[in-house]
């Protein structure tokens, strides 16, 4: 691949802006399925990706009477759902583990490195060590962790069970679940949340197609939610016996393992990817290293939050528009600040001499008003690129 540092000396310019919402629509599945599971005339790709684009795709390969159809069918069933839990996945990015290899994170690892065009990733596994070791790894590598998991010890919530040992790891990106593990929850759900852009739509109160909604005590669910790890149950506003039509299936509480709001984790997440894209886009451009150069960077990561602001369109609200208090104050949906180079000369040589724009500020989250804090620098140099690496392989 080549750095782009090289392609801006050379001046490479492009004249469409990065576009890298289709990450945002695909999703990662690593499974230890055989040939055995696959139709007779399909051969595994040299680089053990298949690239899976709907339900007849998965027919052409998959045979239909293992769990690794079923997982992917799950998936792909989501965009049939009605609003506004309807996904918009585009493709299913799937990575056959090999039968000896037993580490899971070293799978996500390898996974990243043959192909990482996807936002979220699954596993095929349901065991608590295999999730720990993937999420960890998924974490590290700027993925979306779903997992999903049957284990007594989170039912029970007992001493270091695998949500408690999560937490201990301090993983952003991880939503785990409790349920069966002959459905696939976890597909269903990053099936529903993956959109144009990651958070238009999130998993609360979500109802999920193919999977079937639980029963459980109020001590687990109590449990369950302490955990903060999710589970698909009904719930009925007419208390007591033979009133099941009235009960409609949701998820709670459809959080991130550490608390967080899910839907927000996703918006956090892929606005800073929109605007790291964005950053890209300068850098093609090649500008001289100059004061209107700075103006036109703080245009372009502004367009960003601003579209991000609108109430259409495909970002819809993710980001608070401006408002006025009672007392006359403005409060603002998002600031920026880009570091001219004339400031930088003498406030930050070293940022002048490498040429780099620092950029700090603020966007509000939509619903919570809650100041999101962005610190993002942008230059040439290799260590820079290398972070947005990835960046490359997805648009």
């Amino acid at each position: 691949m080549f750095s782009l540092n090289k392609l801006v000396t050379m001046g490479f310019t492009v004249n469409q802006a990065t576009v890298i919402n289709k990450l945002f629509k695909r999703i990662g599945y690593a499974a230890k399925f055989t040939t055995e599971h696959l139709q007779a005339d399909v051969e595994v790709p040299e680089n053990k990706i298949f690239q899976i684009n709907g339900i007849d795709g998965l027919k052409e390969i998959f045979k239909s009477d293992n769990q690794f159809y079923t997982d992917l069918e799950t998936i792909f069933t989501q965009t049939g759902n009605s609003n506004p839990w309807q996904g918009k996945v585009e493709t299913v990015v799937v990575y056959q583990i090999g039968a000896e290899e037993s580490d899971y994170g070293k799978v996500i690892d390898d996974f990243i490195k043959v192909n990482a065009n996807y936002g979220q990733v699954l596993i095929d596994s349901r065991k608590v060590a295999d999730i720990q070791k993937a999420a960890a790894k998924a974490n590290s590598n700027g993925r979306l962790f779903v997992g999903q998991t049957f284990d007594e010890s989170i039912k029970n919530n007992t001493e270091e069970n695998i949500a408690v040992a999560l937490k201990g790891l301090n993983i952003e990106n991880c939503m785990l679940l409790y349920h069966p593990d002959t459905e696939y929850l976890a597909g269903g759900l990053a099936g529903i949340m993956a959109q144009y852009q990651l958070g238009l739509t999130g998993p609360l109160f979500a109802t999920v197609t193919n999977c079937t909604p639980q029963d459980f005590d109020d001590t687990t669910n109590n449990n369950l939610e302490s955990l903060n790890v999710s589970s698909y149950q009904y719930v009925n506003p007419v208390n007591g016996g033979g009133v099941e039509e009235y009960a409609t299936p949701i998820v709670y509480p459809g959080k991130q393992i550490e608390g967080t709001d899910t839907k927000r984790t996703y918006i956090k997440f892929s606005i800073d990817l929109l605007l790291k894209a964005k950053a890209v886009d300068f850098l093609k451009m090649a500008y001289n290293y100059e004061d209107v150069s700075a103006k036109i960077l703080d245009s372009m990561l502004s367009s960003v939050l601003i579209e991000c602001q609108k109430g259409d369109g495909q970002f819809k609200r993710l980001v608070k528009q401006d408002s006025i208090r009672s007392d006359g104050t403005v409060v603002k949906g998002f600031e920026l600040k880009v570091g001219r180079p004339s400031d930088l000369q003498d406030e930050q040589p070293s940022l002048y001499d490498s040429q780099t724009y620092p950029v700090t500020g603020y966007y509000r989250d939509a619903l919570t008003g809650r100041a999101i804090q962005i610190n993002l620098t942008v230059d040439p140099s290799n260590s820079q690129l290398a972070s947005l690496g990835f960046l490359a392989q997805a648009a």
